[in-house]
């Protein structure tokens, strides 16, 4: 900026200034030293470029102090559940089915004599009796619970409560075989108890809306 200055502020001189310079020859001597004169001025100049690129080297550091938030923010996958978890949850139907026969042959009751009402009354019964101490993780007892929830929704769904039993049954027992099918198909094709569980709810619904 200096050289730029001093440039400018030559050549805004009038001619007869500049004449004035070029005219005398005998003192030549004289001006040299003023023209050297600039040259020290330039000098101290420079070292005020050099304290620039140090102060780069405070600001890094700042984006890697972000580094370990993105680790401490990841999401932790839990643990897949084991093959005993999923058959617990799998099975959920089928044990309430082999309750319910207990708990209708302690109560004397047959299916010519029983009515929808009764034998809905028979398989919530057994959906209580399931002993969730059982299950070998809470979270396979969790799923259980919503397996059997499902299979009340979907035997009160088939049956019309003040006809006989007899009359329904046999869709009922069809119905209810599939069931347990999908549930063995989820276990095996999701690999997840929540996959089990929203299954047995998928087709708690689909009865219901067809029923």
């Amino acid at each position: 900026m200096r050289l730029l200055l001093l440039a400018a502020a030559l050549t805004s001189l009038p001619a007869s200034a500049q004449v004035r310079f070029v005219a005398p020859v005998a003192p030549v001597v004289p001006v040299a030293p003023r023209l050297v004169l600039p040259a020290p001025v330039l000098t101290p100049a420079l070292p005020n470029l050099t304290p620039a690129p140090p102060r780069l080297t405070p600001a890094l550091p700042g984006p890697a102090l972000q580094a370990p938030a993105l680790g401490a923010g990841a999401e932790v996958t839990p643990p897949a559940p084991s093959q005993a978890e999923l058959d617990f949850a799998a099975d959920a139907s089928g044990r309430v089915a082999l309750l319910a026969d207990d708990i209708a042959a302690e109560a004397g009751y047959r299916s010519i004599r029983m009515s929808g009402a009764d034998f809905s009354a028979v398989v919530a019964e057994a959906a209580a009796r399931e002993d969730a101490a059982a299950a070998p993780t809470p979270q396979a007892g969790a799923a259980a619970v919503r397996v059997r929830a499902a299979l009340l929704r979907v035997v009160k769904a088939l049956l019309k409560p003040e006809q006989p039993l007899n009359t329904q049954v046999r869709r009922l027992l069809s119905v209810w075989q599939v069931f347990n099918e999908e549930m063995a198909r989820a276990a095996a094709e999701k690999r997840t108890l929540e996959g089990v569980a929203a299954e047995a709810e998928l087709f708690a619904e689909q009865v219901e809306s067809s029923a």
